[in-house]
């Protein structure tokens, strides 16, 4: 196999297999094969929570590859520390970010006060990736323009 047949995946293969992550029908899935995450050995990044005055309030380190469980991590711990989020949340991936959370408090995910609080939250996609989001799910909930605050 090439390196990029070895190192990138069949986004429909991965849809098949975990179909809870395409509740959305959006294009925008960032799961990966256990192959391509073991290819990103030395992979790295920061992702940091930032007020539209450009403060960082949270940030987190990602080893590998950006999931929504490190997503929702950083939320969670953000949370505990500061007891509160802003009163609205704008997230490149927000619709698979809303559909993870509301299906799986209780479930995989602890049904905490932050984990509630992160479900009550309003949340939708930032305007430069919103284009992308083309599910039904996304096109009614997730537009920035129709966000309350």
């Amino acid at each position: 196999k090439t390196y990029r047949e070895k190192n990138f995946i069949n986004i429909t293969t991965i849809q098949k297999k975990d179909n809870h992550l395409n509740a959305t029908s959006c294009r925008t899935l960032k799961a990966r094969s256990d192959e391509y995450t073991k290819a990103c050995t030395r992979s790295f990044g920061l992702i940091a929570i930032v007020t539209n005055c450009r403060i960082i309030t949270s940030f987190s380190e990602l080893y590998r590859l950006e999931t929504l469980k490190e997503i929702i991590n950083l939320f969670a711990v953000t949370i505990r520390v500061a007891g509160k989020l802003a009163p609205t949340v704008v997230y490149d991936d927000g619709c698979h970010l809303v559909k993870y959370v509301k299906n799986h408090i209780g479930r995989d995910l602890a049904k905490t006060s932050a984990m509630e609080l992160l479900a009550s939250t309003p949340i939708s996609v930032d305007r430069s990736h919103f284009r992308n989001h083309v599910g039904d799910f996304s096109r009614q909930n997730m537009n920035p323009d129709k966000n309350p605050c």
